[in-house]
């Protein structure tokens, strides 16, 4: 029994040594966030998707016309993605003529963004990883090895932690815009077709936002009530001019970046909005398609659409222009 009493103190004896020289605890799962991880919430992955399927604008008659859309050019290709199919899997990889890109949707939030797949110069495929940080998507590479925040545009765990995720040129509209006026875009259908959080709320809640002077340091938001019908509006983005263009009818908003004292007017031959000074018509990618810049396009801030509480709770800066 003595000799019991002597061994168990020795193994104490000798567990208060490890402890007191610094024996590193397990590091839990949690800290390898870089964000709060008490707003963190995890579910299962979604669906990959790499090889979506598209159909033409009159083939497709499962989309109601309020329906909300994002819209992605490059070259001479357009293609649309219905929430109502985005929503199944709230990630997309695809391509045009060699372009790749991701397209993604939140349907807590009500963001659509469109990002480049290439990570540290490489295509990366990317997924919905079944996690949530504040209500907003998380998105994964295939291997798990990076997670990004959708809303606030950069990695928040892994091999990008803290790094941007690079946004490419898309933009936000309905299904009756994509009908009337882009009827040759291809439009990306599947057999899961999901209603549920597809629909932007008509309450006033959701916001057109531009971020300004870098990640997280201040948003400039505008009303869609501010754009009763198409109009133009000036503002600054990390001292460059940019102007913002928004239509509520078309639920239609998108932002670009301009010279220093240039001046627009407005044109009514929608989809070509905008006429500058020296005789040059824009179409709303920002493509000059008349005029003496033809075939020049705008370059655009980071923007898009989200719920006004979401913006809110992500960025402490919120400005809320018009």
């Amino acid at each position: 029994m003595r000799n019991t009493l002597v061994v168990v103190a020795l193994f104490l004896m000798a567990c208060s040594t490890a402890d007191s020289e610094g024996v590193a605890e397990p590091t839990p799962e949690s800290s390898l966030w870089s964000v709060d991880e008490s707003f963190i919430k995890e579910g299962a992955p979604f669906a990959f998707i790499d090889a979506p399927e598209f159909a033409a604008v009159g083939a497709v008659d499962k989309v109601a016309d309020e329906e909300r859309v994002l819209l992605v050019k490059h070259n001479e290709t357009l293609k649309a993605y219905p929430y109502v199919y985005l929503n199944y899997s709230e990630v997309v990889n695809d391509a045009i003529d060699g372009f790749n890109y991701i397209v993604s949707y939140c349907p807590q939030t009500k963001s659509g963004i469109c990002f480049t797949n290439r990570i540290n110069g490489a295509p990366q495929p990317v997924l919905a990883s079944g996690y949530l940080f504040k209500d907003n998507l998380v998105l994964t590479d295939r291997e798990n090895k990076s997670y990004w925040s959708q809303m606030l545009l950069k990695g928040i765990r892994g091999g990008q932690k803290e790094l941007p995720i690079q946004t490419t040129y898309s933009i936000e509209t309905t299904w009756k815009t994509v009908k009337n006026y882009f009827p040759e875009a291809k439009v990306y259908i599947h057999d899961k077709l999901q209603t549920k959080g597809a629909r932007t709320a008509s309450n006033g809640s959701n916001h057109f936002g531009v971020v300004l002077e870098g990640l997280e340091e201040r948003i400039e938001l505008y009303r869609h009530q501010s754009f009763d019908k198409l109009r133009i509006r000036e503002t600054t983005v990390g001292g460059k001019n940019v102007v913002v263009l928004g239509d509520r009818e078309k639920q239609l908003f998108t932002a670009f970046y301009v010279q220093p004292g240039a001046v627009f007017t407005l044109r009514s031959d929608f989809p070509n909005v905008m006429l500058g000074t020296d005789g040059t018509v824009y179409n709303v990618f920002g493509e000059a398609v008349e005029g003496p810049k033809k075939g020049q396009q705008l370059a655009s801030p980071r923007c898009y659409n989200a719920e006004l509480w979401a913006w809110q709770w992500f960025f402490e800066q919120t400005a809320i222009a018009f």
